[in-house]
């Protein structure tokens, strides 16, 4: 898992919002081959930078999860 990049936006009052990229690379461990490679990007805002950035985290990660289940079940 490797977070791509983080963007903190503007303040508006006591709201912040945090842009984020998040990519997964899954490999096959006995073969190395790649089997799947996801991206996810997700703004959030929050009271502060910190809580924007964990739920953005946690959104970007449960989505690329579903989609990557999907793929395993198969």
């Amino acid at each position: 898992m490797k977070l791509k990049s983080v963007d903190y936006g503007f303040s508006c009052g006591n709201l912040a919002n945090v842009k984020v990229r998040l990519e997964i690379k899954a490999i096959d461990r006995k073969s190395g081959e790649v089997f799947s490679i996801n991206r996810e990007t997700v703004v959030e805002v929050a009271p502060t930078e910190q809580i924007a950035g964990k739920k953005a985290l946690q959104d970007a990660a449960a989505k690329i999860a579903e989609r990557l289940l999907q793929k395993l079940v198969k």
